[in-house]
C-alpha cells in the first residue's frame, strides 16, 4: 500500500512502466549473456566467436552510448548502453586472451614430443561449434554467434518444441524462466527506485531536450548504431538461407531476445509519446524494435528449414522399406561394436598418435575393434590417428562435416591424402552426421556430396552417412539410399 500511495505522489504509472519495462531489459540481456562468459571461461575457450562480428557490435555499443548520452535520453536506456559496451570489452578480452593462450598451447605441442596420455582420457567425447543465439545488444544478438558447445549435450530445447526428455515440458520451463526474469527486473527496478538509484525523467524538464535542442550529432550516432546493429543480423538471415537451417537457436534464448529488445522500446514509448520525443528517440527505436523484425525472419526460417523436414507423416517410404530386409539381417547378425572418438583431451588440446594409441588400448578391453570420427581434418585427425589404428589393429570410419563448404573441403582433401596410405585401417567414410535429421541438406543435396567423395576416392573405399533412423523412414534419406550409398 505504501508503495502505491507513493507510486500516485511522485511519479505517473507511465513513468513507472517505462523505468519497470528498461529494468526488466537490463535483466533479460545481462541472464543471456552471463552463461557465455562462463562458458568461455570453463572452457577455456572462445572458438567460434567471430571477432568480426564483436568489433561491429562494440562499434555500434559506443555510437549507442553516445548518442544516448548526447542525448540526454532516459537512465534505463544509458544504463543498458553502458552495459553493453562493457560486455563487449569482456567478450572481446576473453577471446583475444583464449585465442593468444591456445595459439601458445598448440605451437608448443606440435614442437613437442606427444606426451603420453592417461587412460582415463576422454575416448567418447566430441566438441564442435555449434550456432546459438547469443546474448547481447538490445538490438542485435538472438542468434548471430557461435560457442564451443556439444551439440548433443546442449541443455537448451531448440525452437522447434522437441524435448529429448520425456518428463519435461519445455514451453513450461521457458515460460517460468521469462516470468524469473521479468519479476528480477522489476524487483530491480522497485530497489533502485527505493533507494534513489533510479528517479523519474520528466517530459518536458531538465534531462528530455525536445527535438529541435538535441544536437545533429547524437542524431547521427543514433542511426549510425542501428545500422551496425541492423546489418549484422543480415549474415545471419542470408547463412540460415544457405545452410538451409538455423541450427543452434534455443527457445528461451530467442523468446528472451524477442523480450528484451520489446521491453527496451516499450521502457522508451511508455515514457511518452509527444511527437518531439519520438522523432528524438527514432534511431533508438528502430535498432530495438527493427531488429523484432530480423528475429521475426529468423523465426520464419526455422520453422521452414528444420520443423519442415520432422513433421512429415510418419509413413515408410518405398525405398525405406526396401532397405528393411539388408536392415534386419544385418541386426540378427553378430554385431560389430564401435565406439565415436573425440578428436581433443579434457584439457582442449589436440590430440596425437600416442593419445590415440592410449585410446585403442582402453577400447581393446571392450573387444572392439573400430572407431569413428566425424571430421578428418580437425586437430589433423586422419593424419594422427590412421598410424594409430595400424600399429594397435583397428579400423576407423573416417569423417568428412559437410555442413560449411571451408569443412567440407577440409575434410575431403584430408581423406583423399591419408585414407591411400592407409586403405587397411579405413573401415568407411561418412559425409554428414545427422544432417538430415538437423536439415542442413536435402536427401539430392548430401547424395550428391556421397558420390563427389566416392569420386575422388576412386571407388576405392565405402562411403555413405550417419543419421537418424526415423530420416530413412519418412522418405528424406530416399536419395541417399538410390544414390549408391555404401554405409548408412
Amino acid at each position: 500500500m505504501e508503495l502505491l500511495n507513493s507510486l500516485s505522489q511522485d511519479l505517473t504509472l507511465q513513468e513507472a512502466l517505462s523505468g519497470i519495462f528498461g529494468s526488466v531489459s537490463l535483466a533479460t540481456w545481462i541472464f543471456l549473456l552471463v552463461p557465455q562468459l562462463i562458458l568461455n571461461y570453463r572452457t577455456r575457450s572462445a572458438e567460434g566467436i567471430s571477432l568480426a562480428f564483436l568489433f561491429v557490435w562494440l562499434l555500434g555499443d559506443i555510437t549507442n552510448l553516445s548518442g544516448a548520452l548526447w542525448a540526454g535520453l532516459v537512465p534505463t536506456v544509458i544504463a543498458l548502453a553502458i552495459y553493453f559496451c562493457f560486455a563487449d570489452f569482456v567478450l572481446i578480452g576473453q577471446c583475444l586472451y583464449y585465442n593468444r593462450v591456445n595459439a601458445q598451447k598448440l605451437q608448443s605441442l606440435e614442437s613437442a614430443e606427444p606426451s603420453t596420455p592417461t587412460e582415463e582420457d576422454a575416448l567418447l567425447t566430441r566438441r564442435r561449434s555449434s550456432s546459438i543465439g547469443l546474448p547481447g545488444s538490445h538490438r542485435r544478438r538472438s542468434s548471430t554467434m557461435s560457442s564451443n558447445m556439444d551439440y548433443h549435450n546442449d541443455s537448451l530445447s531448440k525452437i522447434t518444441e522437441e524435448d529429448d526428455s520425456t518428463t519435461a515440458n519445455p514451453w513450461l520451463k521457458n515460460t517460468l524462466s521469462i516470468l524469473a526474469v521479468f519479476a528480477a527486473g522489476t524487483a530491480g527496478w522497485v530497489i533502485a527506485w527505493q533507494s534513489g538509484v533510479w528517479t523519474p525523467t520528466p517530459e518536458n524538464g531538465h534531462g528530455a531536450p525536445k527535438a529541435n535542442d538535441v544536437a545533429v550529432g547524437a542524431e547521427v550516432l543514433g542511426y549510425f548504431s542501428a545500422v551496425c546493429y541492423l546489418g549484422a543480423r543480415i549474415p545471419q538471415i542470408i547463412k540460415n538461407y544457405k545452410d538451409k537451417s538455423c541450427e543452434g537457436l534455443a527457445l528461451l534464448f530467442f523468446l528472451l531476445s524477442l523480450m528484451g529488445n520489446l521491453t527496451y522500446g516499450a521502457g522508451i514509448l511508455f515514457h511518452s509519446l509527444e511527437k518531439e520525443y519520438l522523432i528524438t528517440n527514432t534511431p533508438w527505436l528502430i535498432g530495438s524494435l527493427g531488429t523484432m523484425v530480423e528475429d521475426a525472419i529468423i523465426f520464419v526460417q526455422f520453422r521452414i528449414f528444420d520443423v519442415g523436414h520432422r513433421r512429415r507423416m510418419p509413413s515408410i517410404s518405398t525405398s525405406a522399406i526396401a532397405l528393411l530386409p539388408f536392415v534386419v539381417s544385418a541386426v540378427s547378425a553378430a554385431g560389430t561394436l564401435g565406439f565415436a572418438l573425440g578428436d581433443k583431451k579434457p584439457d582442449g588440446t589436440c590430440k596425437f598418435q600416442a593419445d590415440y594409441e592410449a585410446d585403442f588400448k582402453t577400447i581393446s578391453s571392450s573387444g572392439s575393434k573400430l572407431v569413428r570420427v566425424y571430421a578428418a581434418s580437425d586437430c589433423d585427425t586422419a593424419k594422427q590417428i590412421l598410424p594409430a589404428a595400424k600399429s594397435s589393429g583397428f579400423q576407423v570410419v573416417l569423417g568428412i562435416w559437410p555442413d560449411t563448404e571451408d569443412s567440407y573441403a577440409k575434410d575431403k582433401a584430408a581423406v583423399v591424402e591419408y585414407a591411400p596410405q592407409y586403405s587397411d585401417q579405413v573401415y568407411a567414410i561418412t559425409v554428414g552426421s545427422e544432417s538430415l535429421y538437423r536439415g542442413n541438406f536435402t536427401g539430392s543435396e548430401l547424395s550428391e556430396k556421397i558420390q563427389d567423395v566416392k569420386k575422388a576416392l576412386g571407388g576405392h573405399f565405402k562411403v555413405g552417412t550417419a543419421d537418424s533412423w526415423n530420416k530413412y523412414m519418412d522418405g528424406t534419406a530416399d536419395a541417399v539410399i538410390q544414390g549408391g550409398a555404401d554405409i548408412l
